[in-house]
């Protein structure tokens, strides 16, 4: 990752940690993951377009986690 792609995902780490870090923003955070199916399957069966709608969904929730999990070196 060059310098200033590793600057941007850290700044990423930082507000994302600031917006989810107090008790409202770990309940929001919480919905959004609900939201996101990130405990349930997005298949919708015999919709392909409704799994492909859940699955954009889901995209987002692995993109937040991703960011909330980054270890800065």
């Amino acid at each position: 990752m060059n310098q200033k792609a590793k600057e941007i995902v850290e700044q990423a780490w930082r507000d994302y940690g600031v917006a989810f870090s107090s008790e409202q923003g770990k309940r929001v955070l919480e919905d959004l993951m609900r939201q996101c199916y990130m405990d349930t399957l997005t298949y919708v069966p015999g919709d392909m377009q409704g799994s492909a709608f859940n699955e954009g969904k889901r995209f987002i929730g692995l993109h937040i986690k991703r960011i909330l999990e980054y270890k800065p070196q």
